[in-house]
């Protein structure tokens, strides 16, 4: 099967479990959907951004921060891609990372990711 539709599965599964509160089932669904999606970065930028914001959303919800900020700074290239086409996804990146950035006590970053966010309103 093609890679891109398994982590479609995977992501949608994910996003099922994740609506119904069961974190810890959901996240080692969005964890493989990201890894094959991030394993073909190039054709599918949006999807590793899309997937990754959503394991970092669950990662959040258990009070994972350190987590979910390595997550979502790993998929940080993939928004930037010439062929990311998804600046909405862009821009829930850059809020997360601010948002964890403010919780684990880093205010350089979060500052510097609220401006990455505002400058992502303005394209």
């Amino acid at each position: 099967m093609e890679p891109a539709l398994s982590a479609a599965a995977l992501d949608m599964i994910g996003g099922v479990l994740g609506s119904h509160q069961k974190y810890n089932d959901a996240i080692p669904y969005f964890r493989r959907a990201r890894d094959l999606y991030y394993e073909k970065r190039d054709i599918y930028p949006g999807s590793v951004v899309a997937t990754s914001n959503n394991l970092a959303l669950l990662l959040m919800k258990q009070g994972k921060y350190a987590e979910a900020i390595r997550v979502l700074e790993k998929a940080e290239p993939s928004a930037n891609a010439p062929t990311f086409g998804a600046p909405k996804f862009k821009q829930v990146l850059y809020d997360r990372l601010a948002i964890l950035s403010e919780k684990t006590g880093d205010k350089a970053a979060a500052e510097r990711y609220r401006k990455k966010f505002n400058e992502s309103l303005a394209r």
